[in-house]
């Protein structure tokens, strides 16, 4: 117990710790550590130079008609919010607006995001470290080499913007708890108010990290109303306008998309926790660790633990009401990496490293042996996840999209549930079977990816419909998708559509097209009349 009572510093009268300044030799150390962390980044993120996350399509249509002039839409003409992120879709066309090409540019920024995130987490370490422990920084490595924050580097999501603001608020958030004048610290706290606003805009997510952060703020400062109002205005001042555009423009309170994955319910709420488990069980060096972590905030806190530990409950808190994403994506809880192993660096190196011999000896085997751990796990998941999505893609997804490109008129209506890569090579107006893109959809009763109104898809008549089964075949209702099962069993569908071709993503995941009887008669006229 004595090692772990380390970990609680001595606090001020409002609560936060006794300034700490790195000795030389750790600093020197951690800035090491940090070159070392960057290296392995950039070297691991641009071995998956080409992965990209269907989903992240989605965001490159809207940030490329942003930047055309035509609105943040993903259709021309109509306006539903089918992001997550409206700041990284703003930079995207930023970047497109200056003749950058929008992947290329997801990818570069998403490298210097994430880099930019270990900076941060570099300054975080520095501010969380005991004066007793030998050295500071191994979190970044440890960091660094993990498979799902490697991914985010290139995958085209806002992940790496949200991890990296997410970051250096919470180290403006801990300067301003620090700072021994009233002047200093006002100006911290409106950096932090600043940063924070810019992270709910990144994602509407971060605002529950915000509130749970202004509340500890508030108990801490509870004497000090000027110290909280400058963590309180400035981020209302930047928000509220944005929040104010986005429900006048779209007509929702919430995202589309926040109604398409509502959570809330005990199947999504069961989800969410078997997904929270895989992700502290394989990603932060398993249970045992994860939970020596959350018993030495417990017990021992002090305001840097305390804060990391916050914001890593809400993470969690918004993983199991959500149930997540995609099961072993953990988009939700990537950006508590940092945090975590931060915490965890506190505990194995100034725990055991204050101990001279052995302690150290152990403590440092711990985190090289996690390190090596993480490296292999990272060759392993690029094997076995990665390439054999990149190469799925190329095939499916892509293949499709360019065909329908080539072969289909420009006015053409496209019914299909994975939107992201076929709407943007396809170019083509997208009816969107998951909801995303639909407000219709994503107000129908039931739970993604269950419901499902088959009647509205074949009233719209679209001219061509992509549906998802297990098998490459005209008949094959082998499907999990609630929507596509709805189709294939809709006579009116059987009848108006007639079967093309199917592209396979990987075994039982195959994309079939269908088109319409009445656009392949359009075509053998025009064809005859051609002659």
């Amino acid at each position: 117990m004595s090692s772990l009572s380390a970990l609680s510093e001595p606090a001020t009268a409002h609560g936060h710790t006794l300034p700490q300044i790195a000795s030389p030799p750790k600093e020197k150390i951690g800035q090491a550590l940090l070159v070392a962390s960057t290296v392995w980044l950039c070297t691991a993120s641009l071995s998956i130079w080409h992965f990209t996350f269907d989903d992240s399509y989605i965001i490159f249509r809207y940030a490329e008609n942003l930047a055309k002039g035509l609105g943040m839409v993903f259709n021309t003409g109509q306006r539903v919010e089918g992001y997550t992120s409206f700041l990284w879709a703003v930079l995207l066309a930023g970047a497109a607006r200056l003749g950058a090409d929008i992947i290329f540019a997801s990818k570069f920024l998403g490298i210097l995001l994430n880099l930019s995130a270990l900076l941060a987490a570099y300054f975080l370490c520095r501010l969380v470290t005991t004066d007793k422990a030998p050295v500071y920084g191994t979190a970044l490595l440890l960091a660094a080499t993990n498979a799902q924050f490697i991914t985010g580097s290139v995958a085209g999501l806002e992940t790496p913007l949200f991890t990296s603001l997410l970051c250096w608020s919470l180290v403006a958030y801990l300067k301003a708890f620090r700072a021994t004048d009233g002047r200093t610290q006002e100006r911290w706290w409106a950096w932090a108010a600043i940063l924070f606003a810019l992270l709910v805009m990144a994602r509407p997510d971060g605002l529950l990290i915000y509130v749970v952060l202004w509340l500890y703020a508030a108990w801490s400062f509870r004497k000090q109303a000027r110290s909280l109002a400058f963590f309180t205005f400035p981020f209302l001042l930047l928000y509220m306008p944005y929040f104010s555009w986005r429900w006048h423009y779209y007509g929702f309170l919430f995202p589309n998309t926040f109604y398409v994955k509502r959570g809330g319910t005990l199947a999504l709420f069961a989800r969410g926790v078997t997904d929270t488990g895989k992700f502290f069980g394989l990603e932060t060096g398993g249970w045992f660790l994860s939970g020596l972590v959350g018993l030495a905030v417990i017990l021992f806190p002090a305001t840097e633990t305390t804060a990391l530990g916050l914001a890593i409950a809400s993470r969690i808190l918004f993983e199991l009401w959500s149930g997540g994403v995609s099961p072993g994506e953990f988009h939700f809880l990537v950006s508590a990496l940092p945090f975590f192993w931060i915490l965890a660096e506190r505990i194995l190196v100034g725990g055991f490293g204050v101990f001279r011999g052995r302690g150290r000896s152990l403590a440092a085997g711990v985190c090289t042996l996690l390190i090596a751990m993480q490296v292999a796990a990272f060759f392993g998941f690029r094997k076995h996840r990665i390439e054999p999505v990149e190469i799925g893609m190329e095939r499916a997804h892509i293949a499709l999209g360019s065909w329908l490109d080539a072969h289909s008129p420009p006015d053409a209506t496209v019914a299909v549930g994975d939107i992201g890569a076929i709407g943007m090579w396809s170019h083509r107006r997208i009816l969107d079977l998951d909801g995303l893109t639909d407000a219709h959809i994503a107000h129908l009763p039931g739970v993604y990816p269950t419901r499902h109104d088959s009647r509205y898809i074949v009233r719209q008549a679209p001219d061509y419909v992509v549906l998802r089964t297990a098998k490459c075949e005209p008949e094959s209702q082998d499907v999990s998708f609630g929507m596509d099962k709805a189709i294939y069993a809709d006579p009116q569908f059987s009848k108006d559509y007639t079967w093309i071709s199917c592209w396979e993503f990987w075994p039982r995941y195959d994309l079939v097209l269908y088109e319409a009887r009445r656009q392949t008669e359009n075509l053998e006229r025009a064809r005859r009349a051609g002659q």
